[in-house]
């Protein structure tokens, strides 16, 4: 799944979540910033991205991972937030104006559902559309 959220300015901000990398080959969009929710970090690589932040508990991203971000925040496994949310806080913070969600529906369902839940909150923004994509991503 591709979430893409809008606002008002020009930075756009990658977030590429943990689970399995989707099986699909697509085009990225381009991004002045790229964050990672915690093993979305070890997938950056495969990408061929060079991460700005890091972010969420750590408690399944390699340790080389966080080693190559520029940006490390690390929270407590026990919290009320998803590394998601974490992300999505950190993009706001940074004035971002739009974010692509990069995340899988090939893991654990309720993993999968929480980020369907989270991107379409109406925390982040008005706006949300969620999009399965199999190819690129529209222009």
């Amino acid at each position: 799944f591709i979430f893409i959220r809008t606002k008002i300015n020009n930075m756009h901000a990658l977030i590429i979540t943990g689970g399995p990398l989707p099986s699909c080959k697509f085009l990225l969009p381009e991004a002045q910033l790229v964050i990672v929710a915690d093993s979305g970090c070890d997938h950056s690589e495969e990408l061929g991205l060079e991460v700005d932040l890091i972010i969420g508990d750590f408690d399944s991203c390699s340790e080389e991972a966080i080693g190559r971000a520029k940006e490390v925040r690390k929270f407590p496994i026990d919290k009320d937030v998803t590394d998601l949310e974490l992300a999505l806080a950190a993009a706001i913070e940074k004035i971002c104006s739009s974010v692509t969600i990069i995340t899988s529906s090939r893991g654990r369902f309720d993993h999968t559902f929480g980020n369907i839940v989270v991107a379409s909150s109406n925390r982040w923004t008005r706006r949300c559309w969620l999009m399965p994509r199999t190819t690129g991503l529209p222009t």
